[in-house]
């Protein structure tokens, strides 16, 4: 079970390392938007055509976004959890034995 140190730690390094993904993602989105907007206008589309489009696209955005950082969340922990795994073997193998384990 991660605490409330852990969840912070993993924010961080969200944050860090994806940051820059999510701008370029976000420019991609707006990207698409725009190129919606200049097909309508060349075209001649009402508003009425074109709006329920960009809604859609921006819904879509939004949830690829959330179920990618449900995913990178997840593996974060997963890999903090192997590492602090590792590190209470290492700490096991280095703290000596008991005496009651010499004694059998």
């Amino acid at each position: 079970m991660t605490d409330a140190k852990t969840n912070h730690k993993l924010r961080i390094i969200y944050q860090s390392k994806h940051q820059g993904g999510i701008m370029i993602f976000w420019a991609l989105v707006i990207a698409a938007l725009g190129l919606l907007e200049v097909i309508a206008i060349a075209f001649s589309l009402p508003a009425e055509h074109v709006y329920p489009v960009a809604l859609l696209i921006i819904l879509v955005a939004v949830a690829l976004l959330y179920r990618t950082h449900i995913k990178v969340e997840a593996a974060l922990k997963e890999k903090l959890e192997l590492e602090i795994d590792e590190l209470r073997h290492e700490l096991r193998s280095r703290t000596p034995e008991s005496p009651n384990s010499e004694a059998d």
